[in-house]
């Protein structure tokens, strides 16, 4: 989501007024005879956090017949109209319907479980908008992206990623034509909306920026070579055949946008450790592999020293652990092994390297470099030459270089 500029602000006031909260609170709290005493806007996120909707947070005073006037802090979404990308994808009615159709279900499912904000209402006029549960009020927040996220955040999500995982297996088990439902055959990245024309020359471009680099880094001379070498048009193709749903694959459904800005953590209060998260932006979601998600999260969110230490633990002993204890409480017949899971993450690699070319050098930039990034910063060369040179990319590159190397990604 990107931060609104004054008039988009001025807007907003001018929208969405007593009436129309009076009508989202109405509906999200279930009740009648609900009135808006009072309303305070004040912009939701910082600039360079989220690129394709303009976020609000909403202070109001309400009563509802006679009784004592409450507080509520709610969000407000808007989606970007000039975001072409999330046009192309569908990505408001995605959203809609993964808060209004598919997150109720995941929650009846399993009841303990928050995996997301409560949805109060939704508008498509005049501005696609959300208005949602401010989870700030909960003591949830962001963590800190321009550092990556440690072992114990990493363990908090990928437990909060299975149950999402194993959820929908769940759901899918109890009504398996939800598989067809049509916003959620595609996303940002999926085969049905991937135009591998459109994104060769990008690709091209941004690993000849990489290349710049590895020439002069020592014990990474082949693999210099074979990215010289690497014909974009065929890594693509790869991606496409990766994302193709055949019949002896896992499907789950996938968020979509696992980084480290789509989480809101809360902390135990006297050691600052992440005891639970939420997941937030279901611009992307779509059914897939598992490995879509796992894949995603792991090159764009952790710290480095998680990564080298602690990625195959993650993988097995966090993620697997949880997605397999969730569905055996829940009486799932067929529960995939680790090694079809471990298979899936496999063959979903060149799915983590596409977006590691492609995405993450914006995402990964720190705090002051990318107060103005928008969406329209993927397109330009010179940003994202820039943000391909911080040392953060740098170094999570290195790692993962060697790693997808290692399993032949690279050879044509």
């Amino acid at each position: 989501m990107a931060v609104a500029d004054a008039n988009s602000f001025c807007k907003i006031t001018e929208y969405f007024d007593e009436k129309f909260f009076e009508e989202a609170l109405s509906k999200g709290l279930g009740c009648r005879n609900l009135r808006i005493i009072r309303l305070k806007f004040s912009m939701g996120a910082e600039g360079g956090d989220y690129f394709s909707s303009w976020l609000y947070r909403v202070e109001a005073l309400y009563s509802v017949e006679d009784s004592t006037a409450k507080k509520i802090s709610l969000i407000c979404k808007m989606c970007n109209v000039g975001d072409k990308v999330g046009f192309e994808v569908n990505s408001f009615t995605k959203e809609k319907r993964m808060y209004v159709g598919i997150l109720p279900k995941l929650h009846q499912i399993l009841r303990d479980v928050k995996f997301a904000p409560q949805c109060f209402h939704t508008v498509d006029e005049p501005a696609a908008t959300f208005i949602l549960e401010d989870m700030k009020a909960s003591h949830y927040s962001l963590a800190d992206r321009s550092v990556g996220l440690d072992e114990n955040h990493c363990r908090v999500v990928l437990e909060k990623l299975a149950q999402f995982h194993a959820a929908s297996i769940l759901l899918i088990d109890s009504n398996p034509v939800i598989k067809e439902t049509r916003e959620l055959q595609g996303g940002l990245f999926s085969s049905l909306d991937l135009k591998v024309k459109r994104h060769e020359k990008f690709v091209r471009q941004n690993l000849n920026f990489l290349i710049e680099h590895t020439k002069t880094w020592q014990g990474y001379e082949e693999v210099t070579e074979k990215l010289i070498k690497l014909d974009e048009h065929k890594l693509l193709n790869r991606l496409t055949d990766a994302l193709q749903i055949s019949p002896d694959n896992v499907v789950v459904l996938n968020h979509g946008d696992m980084w480290t800005n789509n989480f809101l953590f809360k902390y135990c209060k006297l050691q600052q450790t992440p005891v639970d998260a939420v997941l937030i932006d279901f611009q992307n979601s779509a059914f897939g592999s598992p490995g879509i998600d796992v894949n995603y999260f792991l090159a764009s969110s952790p710290r480095l020293d998680v990564l080298e230490n602690k990625k195959d633990y993650l993988i097995e002993e966090v993620y697997y652990r949880e997605f397999k204890s969730t569905l055996e409480k829940n009486g799932c017949e067929y529960i995939p092994s680790l090694q079809i899971i471990r298979n899936e993450v496999r063959k979903n690699m060149v799915f983590g390297f596409v977006c590691c070319i492609g995405f993450f050098p914006i995402l990964l930039m720190n705090k002051e470099e990318s107060i103005n990034n928008s969406l329209k910063s993927f397109a330009n060369p010179n940003a994202l030459k820039s943000a391909i040179s911080t040392e953060r990319y740098l170094d999570m590159m290195r790692f993962w270089l060697k790693e997808n190397d290692q399993y032949g990604l690279f050879n044509n």
